[in-house]
């Protein structure tokens, strides 16, 4: 065997050698993947504690949005609603104010039938008495031939009083 260590020896040696290395090379490489997951891993968890407290604020905010938009939303449906209302309320005006309009050229035709044969005689007192003779009020008689109330109240008092002196006498 003296003759093999010999001859042999320096390989042997040589071998194990190369077998050690290596078995310290495959230990440090197994080591330093170890050393990278742990790293990889604390490199994680530190971002993940760095982005936890953003998102939580993220939530909070978009939650905040979420409310603000939700109001607003109730605000116009309110706004709408009003803005109905009031649409409502003018279409009611507006169609009081054509009545009216129509009714006042009603009354405006009737005066002009009555007002040039007042005019013509001088008579005011005559279209007053017609107008009421259709059944017309004091204020209507007021408003149509545009002359006081008291006036035409007068007129009708009057013809009223003279009536009863005629059929009377």
């Amino acid at each position: 065997m003296a003759a093999f260590w010999q001859t042999y020896g320096s390989t042997v040696l040589l071998l194990i050698n190369l077998g050690v290395v290596l078995g310290v090379w495959a230990v440090l490489k197994r080591f330093q993947r170890q050393i990278r997951h742990i790293m990889t891993t604390q490199v994680s968890e530190t971002v993940l504690e760095q982005i936890e407290p953003l998102m939580r604020e993220a939530a909070s905010i978009a939650e905040q949005f979420d409310r603000q938009i939700q109001e607003k939303k109730a605000l116009i449906h309110t706004l709408n609603q009003s803005l109905e209302t009031r649409m409502a309320e003018a279409e009611q005006i507006l169609n009081k104010a054509h009545a009216a309009t129509r009714k006042g050229l009603s009354r405006a035709a009737t005066a002009t039938a009555h007002t040039p044969a007042a005019s013509a005689g001088g008579d005011l007192q005559a279209a007053i008495i017609d107008l009421h003779a259709e059944g017309m009020g004091v204020d209507e008689i007021s408003d149509t031939l545009s002359i006081p109330r008291g006036e035409v109240q007068l007129v009708l008092d009057l013809k009223a009083k003279f009536l009863a002196l005629k059929n009377g006498a």
